[in-house]
C-alpha cells in the first residue's frame, strides 16, 4: 500500500516496459538510450514505438553484418 502512495503511477505488480537490449544485441543499448532520453519509455503508445524500433533495428543489424561480410569477402577474393 505504501508503494502506491509513494509512487502512484507504477504499481507493485506492474511489469516493466520491454527493453530493446533484450531483442537487439548490437544496437539495443543505443535504442534504449534514445528512448530514455526522449522520455517515451512507459508512456502511452510505447508498444507501437517499441515494435517499430525492434523491426527496424533488426533489419539495420542485418544490413550492418552483411556489409561487414561483403567487405571481408571482397578483400580476400582479390588474393585468388
Amino acid at each position: 500500500m505504501a508503494a502506491l502512495l509513494i509512487n502512484p503511477e507504477r504499481t507493485v505488480d506492474a511489469a516493466l516496459p520491454p527493453r530493446f537490449t533484450e531483442y537487439l544485441p548490437g544496437l539495443g543499448h543505443i535504442f534504449d538510450a534514445v528512448a530514455t532520453a526522449l522520455g517515451i519509455v512507459g508512456q502511452a503508445g510505447y508498444d507501437l514505438i517499441f515494435t517499430i524500433g525492434v523491426t527496424l533495428g533488426f533489419y539495420l543489424e542485418v544490413v550492418i553484418v552483411s556489409t561487414v561480410f561483403w567487405a571481408i569477402f571482397s578483400v580476400f577474393s582479390k588474393y585468388e
